[in-house]
């Protein structure tokens, strides 16, 4: 794959390239460990003028997972836009009082135990998997506040 380097991104511990790949003619995002060799090569593409590396690189991070998630949250956008790691997706307003969260994952327990900070009332919309792992952190929870049996 031939590509033009445009900004090196630290995210969950992991090093991101993110470049242009001139094979795919396409945006993309490596992984630098797995990255087996590197050549120089000549000519290259500017990066795009106000180019954010950090939100490309966290944007690629939450898309393209095995369990699509799409969840309405009743609030407004800025108010819990701020709360929602870019990992679970993109909030996107619905109207002055609601949005919606859309993103994919690979750990629908882990984006359950998200969900759990959103602060608001929100509806999972889409996600079997997801919503079989709110379930049971909501049992969990649960449990936790019953009294305890002597």
């Amino acid at each position: 794959m031939v590509v033009d380097p445009w900004a090196v991104v630290v995210r969950h511990g992991r090093w991101y390239l993110l470049c242009w790949s001139v094979t795919a003619e396409a945006r993309r995002v490596l992984r630098l460990d797995r990255v087996a060799t590197t050549e120089p090569v000549d000519g290259g593409i500017a990066p795009p003028a106000g180019l954010d590396p950090v939100r490309e690189v966290e944007d690629h991070l939450a898309a393209g997972w095995t369990h699509q998630v799409e969840v309405r949250i009743e609030a407004p956008v800025e108010a819990v836009e701020p709360c929602i790691p870019r990992a679970l997706g993109r909030v996107t307003a619905i109207d002055e009082r609601t949005c919606v969260l859309r993103g994919s994952t690979d750990e629908p327990a882990w984006y359950a135990a998200q969900l759990a900070n959103v602060p608001a009332r929100f509806t999972l919309i889409d996600s079997d998997a997801v919503r079989a792992e709110v379930l049971a952190l909501a049992d969990r929870l649960a449990a936790a506040v019953e009294p305890a049996v002597e």
